[in-house]
């Protein structure tokens, strides 16, 4: 029998087509393991077992931890089989996961998981987040969308990493000696600069003085004492007793009371100050490149999901950036973001405020009476900041 010429070409090209629906999948022959004879070397439920877990067995493993790509850690962790998903997957404290670069509030039940607590299932906690372990190679590799990825800086800077440190109390001193002689006199006066402090947990007490002794005359002035703590999850600063008021726009003014002011100090130093935040969806694997007067600035690969670029440089201020995001299919997006330079400029979603309560002190005034002052400024987007 001898085939047409069209109809050998289609079965030629069968194999062809349909070879991409194919996909590769770890196999062992149940054969080899004498399975179905009267002696087999295994049990075949303890197969079955195994063979659901692709034959990784539950416990702990010492693993190369890589996340997106990038080697960041190296250990032991424990390893529980997961039944949606069909595979072992690391049981680790949400603390763990911070580390491993999460962002705290990459959801909401993430975000209200204590930090001991196991994550079974991360990847049903925060979407987009995918693991794969290897037991072969010993290796662990976690892909996180960069819209919920914090980079080394920015982990520094995770509130819920801070501790308060240890109880201690401290002392620095500065003394100085100072001589006056003449035909008709000589005097000899010794000052000492005190500057005090004790440590408890959070909360930070200080004190400063000074002692001077002239002429035969001992004399000692307390210059301030006030007591201070963070506020972590706001990002500022509580302050008591003798104190300094101001911000951007209004001079520092001497007053005994309260004060309660956020601190960007706290923030990592990319994200200190103004700068315009970029953000969008890759639907792939894609490289993002910022060009700032057409010099390449910044250029990362990004991986699918939704990304947000907030830890710009605040040296871009003023100008325009023009930036374009190449996915893996050869699709481009542009997008052009303004910059500005005006002092109370925030960054998107950002709030700054002081909030000032007390009586002021020194000589500029002689009013004693009980003040209130506040002022707020808050990001709306990358070009207008609401400021009162």
């Amino acid at each position: 029998m001898q085939l047409k010429t069209p109809y050998f070409f289609l079965l030629m090209l069968l194999p062809v087509f349909f070879s991409g629906k194919t996909r590769a999948a770890p196999y062992f022959n149940p054969a080899a393991l004498g399975l179905n004879g009267d002696n087999p070397v295994m049990d075949p439920v303890q197969f079955q077992y195994l063979r659901e877990r692709q034959f990784q067995e539950e416990g702990r493993y010492f693993v190369s931890v890589r996340v997106n790509q990038r080697r960041v850690s190296s250990g032991w962790l424990e390893f529980h089989y997961h039944p949606q998903h069909k595979k072992l997957l690391p049981q680790v404290t949400r603390k763990q996961w911070l580390v491993w670069g999460l962002r705290p509030d990459a959801s909401p039940a993430f975000a209200e998981t204590e930090n001991t607590a196991p994550v079974a299932d991360i990847a049903g906690l925060v979407s987009g987040v995918v693991l794969n372990f290897d037991a072969v190679q010993q290796a662990l590799d976690i892909t996180i969308p960069q819209r919920f990825f914090l980079t080394d800086e920015q982990r520094a800077a995770d509130a819920s990493l801070w501790e308060p440190g240890i109880t201690a109390f401290m002392l620095n001193y500065d003394y100085r000696i100072s001589r006056q002689s003449s035909r008709f006199s000589d005097h000899t006066g010794h000052t000492l600069l005190l500057q005090s402090g004790f440590n408890t947990g959070f909360w930070r007490l200080r004190h400063h003085s000074r002692a001077e002794y002239r002429n035969r005359k001992m004399t000692w002035q307390s210059e301030r004492l006030w007591m201070y703590r963070v506020i972590a999850p706001l990002r500022s600063e509580l302050q008591l007793g003798e104190l300094f008021s101001g911000d951007v726009l209004f001079d520092s003014r001497a007053f005994r009371g309260i004060r309660l002011a956020s601190q960007g100090d706290m923030y990592p130093l990319n994200q200190q100050g103004y700068a315009p935040v970029i953000s969008g969806i890759a639907g792939q694997s894609a490289e993002l490149t910022i060009r700032q007067q057409g010099m390449v600035i910044r250029r990362e690969t990004l991986p699918a999901g939704e990304f947000v670029i907030d830890d710009l440089n605040t040296s871009f201020q003023g100008t325009e950036l023009d930036v374009t995001i190449e996915e893996a299919d050869g699709t481009v997006q542009h997008l052009t973001r303004h910059g500005a330079a005006v002092p109370v400029m925030q960054r998107e979603g950002r709030l700054s405020y002081t909030l000032d309560a007390g009586r002021y002190s020194g000589n500029r005034n002689n009013n004693k009476d009980l003040f209130v002052k506040s002022t707020a400024a808050y990001g709306i987007n990358s070009v207008l900041t609401l400021y009162g």
